[in-house]
């Protein structure tokens, strides 16, 4: 039903109703009942018959929807610390990216430089993602993942260390990561609940 169509309604009502007040004498009663009519019937064309409340949850599930899950751009960690090319990010994971912080001077000889890419509405392995931190060093450095909540833990058993080889072997495993190796090149992976962090570090 078109907005001039309700309008009409609604007046024709209010005209009908008062003239049936004035004759049965209820003229104040009926004033009212027609003013209350009125409103309920104009806020209706108006306004029309929308729920918000499924508007809502139609913009939530929206946002869910849009978020950009590095699930499978992170999942090499998940087998022996492998570290993803952060100075390669595929196109469709670069929308979730906020900003890029740099410390450090990639230009000068054996300097650390640190990457942050902070996150936005982003996940990975299913739990919210906040942000990518990328250490490089002289012979050393680490990808570490920063979590909305200690929730991540949960992942420990997905992560496993390298295989053992003829030169190195696996030193530790529990709860709080791995050790594999115990000379230069060691990889050590690290599942920290305070920092709410998994640090791949080589």
């Amino acid at each position: 039903m078109t907005l001039n169509l309700k309008l009409a309604i609604a007046t024709v009502s209010a005209v009908t109703l008062l003239s049936g007040c004035a004759e049965s004498q209820t003229f104040g009663q009926g004033v009212n009942t027609v003013l209350n009519i009125t409103v309920q019937d104009i806020q209706t064309a108006l306004m029309g018959t929308t729920n918000t409340t499924n508007t809502n949850k139609g913009s939530t599930g929206q946002l869910a929807n849009n978020r950009a899950d590095w699930t499978p751009y992170l999942r090499s960690m998940q087998a022996g610390c492998k570290i993803p090319d952060l100075e390669q990010i595929p196109s469709q994971y670069r929308s979730s990216i906020g900003s890029i912080q740099r410390q450090g001077d990639p230009n000068r000889e054996g300097e650390d430089v640190t990457m942050t890419y902070n996150l936005v509405n982003a996940t990975a392995f299913g739990y919210s993602l906040q942000k990518i931190e990328q250490l490089q060093g002289y012979e050393w450095g680490h990808v570490r993942l920063y979590f909305k909540d200690s929730s991540f833990t949960a992942l420990r058993s997905q992560f496993k260390p390298p295989q053992n080889s003829s030169y190195d072997k696996l030193e530790r495993s529990d709860a709080s990561g791995y050790q594999f190796g115990s000379e230069m090149g060691a990889v050590v992976m690290t599942f920290d609940m305070q920092n709410r962090s998994i640090t791949c570090a080589y």
